[in-house]
């Protein structure tokens, strides 16, 4: 029986096509990581004339507050596939080779530095488990968990690396800052749906947010994962040769997603929530980074979360995944309007890189 879709004429047909080109290669490709050519040498180090690497104000922004890491630097899912590895990007160290840009180079040591981290009184940061940072704000009751990374299996170690250290809480909150995948992904990892239709835990997303996370991740989900592969260099290894990282992280985990949809939708600038006992303070920010995306403040603590609409990197305006392109105009009013409506700020931290 014929199970394929396609007349077995026309799969003899490909077949003896594929067996032909097959047979015309003379040998396979040589796929061995090479060095820097004389031209890539030369480009480099016309890059670094001038310009100084390595800032100590940056590294000590991308140190401070260091508790813990984990034990095991391989996050694995329940089959025992691995899910996310960290230990690789240790090796990253020293000056800058001649195969990598000096200043990409010193980006990717400060990106790979994983582990949990306090930013200030009862705000913490797990950072490098995953592409993206999950931030942990103490409530009165429980942890308001910011962006829960992509993975269910990275946001369940993240939250267990915390309460080891931290002593453990339930969760209270959590907060979608905007609609791309490793901010709301792991959120199945860390909370149970049948709590938050219970009412017991709230999920706070920017207006919007189902309607764009839907049709970027799953309409367009296919071909933009495909696509990535190849933005990120997902397949190779990590080392001088190969890949240093993301820019925004090391690199991306390969973990289950997930999504439970939101409870609380904030609409406009200057809307106030008190979640579990924290005051919260709302800038939306739509059509910047993401077109469902918000930023917020916590008077209390003078500490600003600036979601990705502010990295320790060089942004994307357009992404060769294929996500919308950004307008960069309107982005820049929305950092403008950031600047004059939280001067008072102290602590300014995102869903990646490290903060300020």
């Amino acid at each position: 029986m014929n199970r394929h879709p396609f007349p077995a004429s026309l799969l003899a047909l490909a077949a003896a096509l594929m067996a032909g080109a097959a047979g015309a290669q003379s040998h396979a490709p040589d796929l061995t990581p090479k060095g820097a050519t004389a031209a890539t040498i030369v480009a480099n180090q016309a890059f670094a004339a001038g310009r100084t690497f390595g800032s100590a104000q940056e590294t000590d922004f991308a140190t401070r507050g260091f508790i813990a890491a984990m034990d095991d630097l391989q996050i694995k899912d329940a089959k025992g596939n691995l899910v996310f590895d960290a230990a690789p990007f240790n090796a990253l160290k020293g000056d800058a080779p001649d195969t990598v840009n000096p200043s990409l180079w010193e980006s990717a040591k400060l990106t790979a530095k994983h582990g949990l981290f306090k930013l200030a009184e009862g705000i913490y940061q797990v950072r490098n488990y995953d592409i993206e940072n999950m931030t942990l704000v103490a409530g009165k009751t429980g942890w308001i968990v910011i962006d829960p990374m992509m993975s269910a299996e990275t946001a369940k170690a993240a939250i267990e690396l915390a309460n080891k250290h931290l002593g453990k809480r339930p969760i209270a909150a959590l907060i979608y800052s905007h609609t791309h995948v490793d901010h709301f992904g792991g959120a199945r990892g860390i909370v149970d749906e049948a709590d938050v239709k219970a009412g017991k835990i709230r999920v706070i997303a920017p207006d919007g947010f189902m309607e764009h996370a839907i049709a970027e991740n799953v309409l367009a989900g296919n071909s933009m994962a495909r696509r990535a592969q190849y933005q990120f260099a997902m397949p190779l290894s990590v080392g001088p040769t190969m890949a240093v990282g993301f820019g925004l992280g090391a690199a991306a985990s390969l973990g289950t997603i997930g999504l439970i949809p939101p409870t609380d939708v904030v609409t406009k600038t200057g809307q106030q929530l008190t979640v579990d006992g924290v005051r919260i303070v709302f800038q939306m920010a739509p059509h910047t980074e993401a077109p469902s995306e918000f930023l917020f403040y916590l008077p209390d603590l003078k500490a600003l979360f600036w979601a990705e609409d502010v990295n320790k990197t060089m942004h994307n305006i357009y992404t060769l995944r294929g996500t919308k392109a950004r307008d960069a105009l309107n982005w820049s009013k929305y950092i403008n309007e950031l600047l004059d409506i939280f001067p008072d700020a102290e602590l300014a931290f995102g869903a990646h890189t490290w903060p300020t």
